[in-house]
């Protein structure tokens, strides 16, 4: 085959797994799919506070990227991104080298960010990547120790809530701070969402700091960009992933922040280079760096890709105001929310749980 005809897929993220069989189904003939992922295992972020309270294994919320390329007739390739030529054009790995394609998708994910006063490697981890923070949490799970979450985002606040869960599972006392420089909590949510959130929080004796701005850290101790200290032995940084560092090496657009720029069809400045999920910026307005979008990305992205190998027009995504948040809350419990209405309960998480588990089946 040509390998100007290649779709290179790079970057094992939802909205790939997602386009996958659904490239595979409508490849036109002579051409090849191409999936480069650093991990050979993608974890479902719908489920990972789920997999950090103990309630799912690793296999019920990591797809396996080698054996769902397998089924899909691609070729997966472990490595990672370097860069692009676009000229050629082709995308750098940092193994491989130059590896040509006809048609590129970017879904690699953000870059973890905390803030590097902050952070002392040999305690603490930042969420993202999961993999790295599942294998952080592993190698420490029998410590007793005084944990801080920085960012109480929705990923924060599930986090913090899992490892309360976590920890009492194991017969400690959970020792949490979860603190962010917002004054308000989840501010995308309503209020009674808000609210119930709060109380959750309270009654699990998390201690919840707000207009709290982490500035420097220290063995055991976190300062406040106030000069207050708090007591924190690790620090888990659930804070807004940063872009990744070799989008400065790939000549296409950046936004002021580094991320990729893509217009309402996933296409980049370059035509024949697509980017979706927390690597991208989405022009027509700003999306959180959120799994529940680059969900919605992947079948449109999936179709965009098949028409661009066409030689037709890609199609405008036009993602949802608003969309279904549900937050687990360590237990089997969960809060849900969409516009105004929310509720509470174990329902709620049995209903998240079925969702996440018919996301998963797709890749069983």
């Amino acid at each position: 085959m040509n390998p100007a005809n290649d779709i290179v897929l790079l970057g094992g993220g939802h909205a790939h797994a997602l386009a996958l069989p659904i490239l595979a189904r409508g490849l036109p003939a002579g051409r090849k799919i191409i999936l480069v992922s650093e991990s050979e295992s993608a974890p479902y972020s719908g489920m990972v506070p789920g997999h950090v309270a103990g309630h799912y294994n690793r296999e019920e919320c990591f797809i396996n990227l080698p054996r769902l390329a397998k089924k899909c007739g691609a070729e997966f390739i472990a490595d990672r991104a370097a860069g692009l030529d676009p000229e050629n054009p082709a995308a750098l790995l940092e193994k491989r080298g130059a590896l040509p394609f006809g048609i590129l998708s970017i879904n690699t994910g953000g870059a973890p960010n905390p803030p590097s006063r902050c952070f002392l490697p040999e305690a603490d981890c930042a969420v993202k990547p999961v993999t790295r923070f599942v294998a952080w949490l592993d190698a420490h799970q029998d410590e007793d120790a005084q944990i801080a979450v920085v960012g109480a985002g929705a990923g924060g606040v599930e986090v913090a809530l899992a490892l309360d869960y976590r920890a009492r599972n194991r017969w400690r006392t959970p020792r949490l701070t979860l603190l962010d420089r917002g004054d308000i909590l989840l501010p995308a949510l309503p209020q009674a969402a808000r609210e119930r959130i709060a109380g959750i929080l309270q009654d699990r004796g998390i201690t919840l700091r707000l207009g709290a701005e982490a500035a420097e850290r220290a063995p055991g101790i976190l300062r406040l960009k106030n000069g207050e200290e708090l007591a924190a032995d690790r620090a888990v940084f659930a804070t807004p992933v940063g872009p990744p560092p070799w989008a400065q090496n790939t000549g296409l657009e950046l936004s002021e922040r580094g991320f990729i720029q893509v217009d309402s069809r996933l296409q980049t400045s370059r035509p024949h280079v697509f980017a979706c999920g927390d690597a991208a910026h989405f022009l027509p307005r700003p999306l959180p760096k959120s799994g529940v979008f680059a969900v919605k990305q992947g079948p449109h992205l999936a179709r965009n890709l098949l028409a661009a190998a066409r030689g037709e027009a890609p199609m405008e995504w036009i993602p949802q105001e608003n969309t279904l948040a549900i937050l687990s809350a360590g237990d089997k419990r969960a809060v849900a929310a969409r516009g105004r209405w929310s509720a509470e309960g174990a329902w709620v998480w049995r209903w998240k749980n079925f969702l996440d588990k018919r996301f998963m089946s797709r890749f069983a």
